[in-house]
């Protein structure tokens, strides 16, 4: 058994099966409280704790825009502005619209593409279906790597038609 491996089964002994669910492990689930630490023996793990739910979302997009408007971006606005919708907000609907605002106008195509990444992988699970179809549709607009996700999507799904007319076809021809 990898180091790795043998790692997770003693975590996973110490800690109860909510926090391995955190972990990533099993699957994603938020909770509301999870251990700080666990005593393994060897190994001692101790973590400090961060809930989004527990954030100011709003707040944190205050950062965000005003980091903006004095062309003073930095890493942690990524972060703030990919996780917002994650948080804890006073009308989701207005912070949806929000966020949309925001990622327009974020400096440069590398940015746009990092945040746009961590979007759809961090918000969009969240999302109802209007505002994931939504979210796709607006950063499809401003981001080289959801336009190449979108293309990609189209060419998969000409590549499964053409396979499943073929098959029809063929299914077709034998019944006659």
């Amino acid at each position: 058994m990898a180091d790795q491996d043998t790692y997770l089964k003693l975590l996973s002994e110490a800690l109860p099966g909510d926090a391995m669910f955190a972990l990533g492990v099993d699957g994603v689930e938020l909770v509301a409280h999870l251990p700080t630490e666990a005593d393994l023996g060897t190994v001692r793990y101790q973590v400090d704790n961060v809930f989004l739910a527990n954030l100011d979302g709003d707040a944190e997009l205050d950062v965000v825009e005003r980091d903006l408007a004095t062309d003073s971006w930095e890493p942690g606005d990524r972060l703030r502005l990919a996780l917002a919708l994650n948080m804890a907000v006073e009308d989701r609907s207005y912070t949806f619209e929000r966020v949309l605002d925001l990622v327009k106008r974020v400096p440069g195509p590398e940015e746009t593409d990092l945040i746009t990444s961590a979007l759809m992988a961090l918000a969009e699970p969240t999302l109802g279906k209007r505002e994931r179809e939504r979210l796709r549709k607006e950063l499809k607009m401003v981001s080289k790597i959801a336009e190449e996700l979108y293309q990609d999507g189209i060419a998969e799904g000409r590549v499964l038609g053409r396979k499943e007319g073929r098959k029809a076809g063929r299914l077709a021809v034998n019944s006659l």
